[in-house]
């Protein structure tokens, strides 16, 4: 055979990741059909060259990681029985992911979700992860899963890049932001604004549905769009208002009821609501590709997409031109949106030469935009699910906020003032159990190990944040597999008692002289000596480390917020039965499938 196809097969092995050696063998297998073959050479050859091919297609494990032995000679792996779960149980892989650990009973396994590809490593134990995500970053970077999903959308952003010194020069243009200074004086009011503005929705609503359930997730986007939107852009946002007009316009008929629920008349949204909404639907097509840039590419050619592009950096330039011209010469004037923030902190690094272009600014305010909107908005609306189905822990949180705050609508430095220890607990486990973001995927930059496996350099790691030691109990694991950074820091956080670690109970994070009691006394009114203890036990839900959720503050605060506000105004009533389920829906985030509300005025 010539030099040239010796070197198509050479490069075949390398592609392919096969041996040299299977190669070879496809070579000689084709070598069958080209010299003169029989009909017998012929029909042996191309069985044999099916079957080398076949062969080649066949998933190889990684040694030692658990694996499922049944996948070995499909070379689809794991994904008829991922596609089938999903199929009978709702779209949440994470769950399935989860479960094989159980399955194969270790923490660490490999799993085979990309047909033809290497397989990805699954690591299901806080301490582990919280290692490779906040002390071994030399080792484990973004991976190009994550990279390719922002890769259209946010190609700008800091979301899209590796963990290097730009990296970190663009992430300090935020980190103002999300100071405490930033947050009570111009974030909190705002967000304040926006909650009330939803409260006053919610009354209509309530009036007119006179004691039936209707659906709530929208409404909920729409307050948290507001809040965050004002925020970041300093430009006001007013689709809850419109909402509300808009119910009172059309008359009080609602367009459909049944017995128990209803369906308020459609009003139309914003344009500029409906476009960032459009780019977080892009996003949530392109994670579910396996192609994610070519999908992109089918977005941006043959749907909207690629208008709602053009309409979002005329937005932005709109904005951004006139606050350049602010800040651009000496002023007095102190920032009054995020925007406002990151261009004082670029025109600062300008002069040390590490200023970003306008495009790196833009990504970046929409990266916060889009991340603030989608993860407050899931949280929220598993929050009045589970206010709603707990009805007991929503009665207590109620009245240990009343004493706290003491008013039906209190104002925002009261209520981030108040010391209300069973709110921030309701909240964290609020987090821990439902885990909105899904994981933070790594990619092995080197070769390296997890708790005794051997990771080769390009594998990708899977952190489980809603399985063993978060929502399951924790394996037992030799420490003698663990590295010495893990070791040494390990005991800051204990693990869950096992016995009830699948449960809600936001009890679980108060401490007091007594743990065990502390719930119980807080309920009979002695609860001076209870405080919340976030290191309490494991929880993943923003991430750790320099890639973790930037935003997590804005969070907290943004949550308090609402959680307060809402429970001050209203009863959330039980919804019917159909609807009371904790179904999970996967997108970008976990979101439940459902989201109703039955609301009485207090």
């Amino acid at each position: 055979m010539s030099y040239q196809s010796r070197l198509s097969f050479d490069s075949l092995a390398i592609l392919t990741g096969s041996t040299l050696f299977e190669a070879t063998t496809a070579e000689a297998m084709l070598s069958l059909l080209v010299i003169s073959p029989s009909p017998t050479q012929l029909i042996l050859g191309t069985i044999a060259l099916c079957f080398g091919l076949y062969y080649l297609c066949l998933p190889k494990p990684l040694p030692g990681i658990p694996y499922h032995r049944s996948v070995q000679y499909n070379p689809l792996g794991d994904l008829p029985a991922l596609l089938k779960w999903t199929a009978k149980n709702g779209q949440d892989p994470f769950t399935w992911f989860a479960e094989q650990h159980t399955v194969l009973d270790s923490p660490v396994i490999q799993l085979f979700i990309k047909p033809f590809g290497r397989p990805s490593v699954f690591v299901a134990d806080y301490w582990e992860t919280e290692d490779i995500l906040s002390r071994r970053g030399a080792e484990f970077d973004r991976s190009e899963f994550v990279k390719n999903l922002f890769w259209g959308p946010l190609r700008d952003s800091s979301a899209y890049m590796n963990t290097d010194a730009h990296f970190k020069i663009q992430r300090r243009l935020t980190t103002e932001v999300m100071s405490p200074t930033f947050l009570k004086e111009v974030a909190l009011p705002r967000l304040h604004t926006s909650v009330v503005n939803l409260i006053e929705l919610w009354r209509e609503k309530a009036k007119l549905a006179d004691g039936r359930a209707w659906e709530a997730e929208k409404d909920i986007l729409r307050g948290v769009y507001d809040g965050i939107w004002v925020t970041v852009f300093g430009s006001d946002s007013a689709e809850v208002d419109a909402q509300l007009h808009g119910l009172s316009n059309v008359g009080t008929e609602p367009v459909a009821t049944t017995e128990d629920t209803i369906e308020f008349p459609r009003i139309d949204d914003s344009t500029d609501y409906n476009v960032v909404l459009e780019v977080i639907h892009s996003l949530e097509h392109i994670i579910q590709s396996p192609l994610p840039k070519l999908h992109y590419w089918f977005l941006m050619t043959f749907t909207h997409l690629r208008k709602a592009y053009q309409h979002r950096r005329r937005v932005f330039e709109e904005l951004y031109a006139p606050a350049l011209a602010t800040f651009d010469k000496p002023t007095n004037s102190k920032p009054q949106s995020a925007l406002e923030s990151v261009i004082i902190r670029n025109l600062e690094a300008a002069k040390k030469g590490q200023s970003v272009h306008d495009a790196a600014v833009r990504d970046e305010l929409y990266m916060l935009m889009g991340a603030g909107l989608d993860t407050t908005a899931t949280i929220m609306s598993w929050c009045v699910k589970y206010l709603s189905i707990h009805q007991d822990m929503q009665k207590t949180l109620r009245e240990s906020i009343h004493q706290a705050c003491g008013l039906q609508m209190p104002s925002a430095s009261t209520i981030l003032a108040a010391n209300v220890p069973l709110l921030d607990a309701f909240i964290e486990e609020l987090l821990r159990h439902m885990n909105v973001q899904p994981s933070q995927q790594r990619e092995a930059r080197t070769d390296t190990q997890i708790l005794g496996y051997r990771i080769p350099k390009g594998t990708e790691v899977f952190p489980i944040p809603n399985g063993a030691s978060i929502i399951q109990p924790a394996f037992h694991i030799d420490d003698k597999l663990r590295t010495t950074a893990c070791l040494a820091s390990k005991d800051r956080v204990q693990p869950w008692n096992e016995k009830d670690v699948a449960e809600f109970r936001p009890e679980r994070w108060l401490k007091g002289e007594n743990p065990q009691h502390a719930f119980e006394r807080w309920r009979k009114g002695d609860g001076d000596n209870v405080r919340f203890d976030a290191q309490a036990g494991p929880n993943l839900a923003f991430g750790l480390g320099l890639r973790g959720c930037l935003g997590k503050r804005f969070a907290y605060m943004q949550m308090r917020l609402l959680v307060v506000l809402l429970l001050l105004n209203f009863e959330f009533q039980p919804v019917p039965e159909r609807l009371a389920d904790v179904k999970v829906r996967h997108k970008l985030m976990r979101e439940p499938v459902h989201t109703y509300v039955v609301l009485k005025a207090v």
